[in-house]
């Protein structure tokens, strides 16, 4: 359910003012359009802008429910693992394959791994990987395998590279990602959440970029929109003042002459941080490759768009496993401002691990090796 409330403005500076004021910085903004004034400022011809705005109302009872649930059905999925695993040796790890398509070790834990996102390589070297942990303890313990399993995780996790003000935020994806959309929703975090200023530019690419929405959206927050020339950026000594970002038409991952033109095209530009959209609704192999194929820019970072059409994000982890990037925004769905959040290891699960009441947290029946790396993980993650 979402309570939609309409204004009436003169601008649309004005009009984001009515809306923060009102409804606070989680409005979100449904539909504009221009209309007459009423009387006199209506015969001169006054433009007006009407704005319908609505301030979502999430099911917080139903969502605590299906995380309860989710949980629920993880450790009853670990529970019957371990108490196989518990009657059976431990067998020594098979040599890693290097082929990227190679069938899993059979085991209940590589399934698990498989039921979590990651592809049966990274299943398989990883399995490996916690029971080499576990060895020393005589067996693989439930409570054991949770604190390895999350100190293993934790170590593929890598924080994004600072973000830096006087470079130019560059934004870069195969069409149809949504990568405009996630330009959107990263100016209204920084204009009405963060209360700072930016501006765009609007570069051609392939071809020409005609995106109507950034600037009506742009418009909205006061952002300026300008475009930008084969000259590249006009002298501006205020540029360290607000935040400067490039908007771009998709590129085709499979052209690589394209992507390599438009490095070569950037060095005109000055400083530059280029983050690479890919959507959670694509295949894992192809959010694979299309992160590869735009590598040979420095990449800042990875931006995940879609995770709205993902009920788990564990597929996530596949990109910290198999490129050299890592993640820095999730959003989901079309709503600006709408879901726009920094990337958490929480945030790509599984969801038993980050819990703040994790089962084997609070054990002291874990092993010597076992409990050390739980305390760790415990004194990382918190």
């Amino acid at each position: 359910m979402m309570r939609t409330q309409t204004f009436h403005a003169r601008n649309a500076r004005e009009a984001v003012a009515q809306i923060r004021e009102t409804l606070g910085p989680e409005a979100v903004v449904l539909q504009v359009r221009k209309v007459r004034a009423q009387g006199l400022a209506g015969w001169l011809g006054r433009p007006r802008i009407e704005v319908v705005a609505a301030l979502p109302e999430p099911d917080t009872a139903a969502q605590a429910q299906d995380v309860l649930a989710q949980v629920k059905r993880e450790l009853a999925e670990l529970r019957a693992l371990v108490e196989r695993q518990q009657t059976t040796p431990v067998a020594a790890p098979l040599p890693l394959e290097t082929e990227p398509d190679c069938p899993p070790e059979p085991g209940e834990l590589t399934d698990f791994l498989l039921r979590m996102g990651l592809l049966p390589r990274y299943a398989r070297q990883m399995a490996a990987a916690l029971r080499v942990a576990e060895a020393p303890q005589g067996g693989v313990t439930h409570r054991g395998m949770l604190a390895a399993l999350q100190s293993l995780l934790q170590e593929r996790w890598r924080a994004p590279v600072p973000l830096q003000r006087d470079c130019l935020q560059v934004l870069v994806g195969a069409p149809g990602v949504g990568k405009t959309t996630a330009l959107c929703k990263w100016l209204a975090r920084l204009v009405l959440r963060e209360n700072q200023s930016a501006r765009v530019w609007c570069a051609d690419g392939e071809r020409p970029n005609l995106s109507e929405s950034l600037r009506l959206q742009a418009e909205l927050l006061g952002v300026p929109v300008a475009r930008l020339g084969a000259a590249g950026l006009p002298s501006d000594p205020s540029r360290e003042n607000h935040w400067q970002f490039v908007d771009m038409p998709g590129v085709s991952w499979q052209n690589r002459a394209a992507i390599e033109a438009l490095r070569q095209r950037a060095e005109a530009w000055g400083p530059v941080q280029w983050h690479v959209v890919v959507s959670a609704a694509y295949d894992t192999r192809l959010m694979l490759q299309q992160v590869e194929s735009f590598s040979c820019l420095p990449l800042a970072g990875v931006m995940v768009t879609h995770v709205d059409e993902q009920p788990h994000l564990g597929k996530l982890w596949n990109l910290l496993c198999g490129t050299n990037c890592s993640v820095r925004f999730l959003a989901g769905g079309q709503n600006i401002p709408g879901e726009f959040s920094p990337a958490t290891p929480a945030a790509l699960g599984p969801a038993i691990l980050w819990a703040e009441s994790a089962p084997w947290a609070a054990s002291t029946a874990v092993g010597a090796a076992g409990k050390a790396s739980a305390m760790q993980g415990v004194a990382d993650w918190s």
